[in-house]
């Protein structure tokens, strides 16, 4: 017995030393600059009720900008100077919508124009702005995703269908009119700026009262994965299941001054068709979702003729005669020589086996 209270001591004072090696010089790794970043302009006497937020360098000028929702006043789009403050968008009037009641928003390039769009939730009439460069145009109607039915919480943009195109599923969790039945609609993107509303055909179509969603390919077979929370009833995993088509994915490791994940590199993708993608490293998705980091671009019958990658710090790379079908590592300054990806959390995993076995052994000892 003192044998197994020692090695799970052990166990557990090694995973916290190693922890603690980890997070070295990390004392007060923050700081409130808020007011001197000059995000206070807004305020409004406590009427704020904010709900989501994101980040996306909408106007491509290599910085990172963010939005913010408020379900009590205006949504507002801040931009960021490159000088470490941040200014109200000249832009923001396009996405203001003051009386919209907004839940979670995220930017995802829908239209595969090199810029980013903006989709957020509502309680009522969801909200897709297209980016036209020097103004966003709401086209929820147009596009039929107004979804007028539902109120809405978290959303992803994913290629459920790997055919170049985002698609949109989104989190409701009750009928607008408080009487019909509330369930997560799948918008299929038809690739001519319109969306279609798969209904129950998904097979995705939560009834719960789902707040969040998160997606990722968990099971790297190429199709993205939906997982979604609901108010008070757990979570439901969906596997995809779709029919197969060509894709590609890319695990980005950052280096220098990039940071480990490359959040805010943005990858293009250049098809055989023709047609060039674009995607974004975001953190983040909506309300309570975090996707995976990994973009994932589906090719249909193409395959790939050349990727790019603009770092955050502004580095660019390119590479040519990747296969389909796979998921590469791109490593910060070696982008063209096209690792192909192994697992890449062994660290976290190895950091949660000693923790799980020291406590497994702590509490054997405790019974013997």
């Amino acid at each position: 017995m003192r044998k197994l209270i020692f090695w799970g001591t052990f166990g557990l004072f090694l995973t916290l030393m190693i922890r603690g090696v980890m997070a070295q010089g990390t004392a007060v790794p923050f700081v409130d600059v808020t007011e001197a970043a000059g995000i206070t302009a807004p305020i409004r006497q406590g009427r704020e009720k904010i709900t989501g937020q994101t980040w996306a360098d909408y106007d491509q000028d290599g910085w990172p900008d963010f939005y913010v929702t408020d379900t009590d006043g205006a949504n507002v789009l801040y931009r960021n100077n490159g000088d470490g403050s941040f200014s109200i968008s000249p832009l923001s009037d396009s996405v203001v919508l003051p009386d919209a009641l907004s839940g979670g928003a995220l930017f995802a390039d829908y239209d595969n124009d090199g810029r980013l769009d903006l989709f957020f939730s509502n309680a009522g009439p969801m909200t897709l702005l297209r980016n036209q460069g020097d103004e966003f145009a709401d086209v929820a109607e147009s596009a039929g995703e107004r979804f007028p039915q539902g109120i809405g919480w978290g959303s992803v943009f994913l290629d459920y269908d790997n055919d170049g195109w985002q698609d949109l599923y989104l989190a409701v969790s009750d009928p607008a009119d408080g009487k019909s039945d509330a369930r997560n609609p799948l918008f299929r993107n038809n690739g001519d700026g319109t969306f279609t509303d798969l209904g129950p055909a998904s097979g995705a179509a939560d009834p719960g009262r789902s707040t969040g969603v998160a997606a990722a390919d968990y099971d790297r077979d190429g199709r993205v994965d939906l997982l979604v929370g609901n108010f008070d009833q757990g979570y439901r995993l969906y596997r995809n299941q779709s029919e197969a088509a060509n894709w590609v994915s890319f695990h980005l490791v950052g280096g220098g001054a990039v940071n480990r994940d490359g959040i805010g590199a943005r990858m293009y993708l250049t098809a055989t068709d023709g047609r060039t993608q674009m995607q974004e490293v975001i953190c983040g998705s909506g309300v309570g979702g975090s996707n995976m980091l990994d973009p994932h671009f589906g090719l249909g019958d193409a395959e790939v003729a050349e990727i790019s990658v603009r770092w955050p710090d502004g580095a660019e790379e390119t590479a040519a005669n990747l296969t389909v079908n796979q998921i590469y590592t791109l490593n910060y300054g070696r982008v063209a020589e096209l690792t192909p990806a192994g697992f890449a959390y062994w660290p976290e995993v190895a950091l949660f086996l000693f923790l799980l076995v020291g406590l497994f052994l702590v509490r054997a000892a405790a019974f013997q």
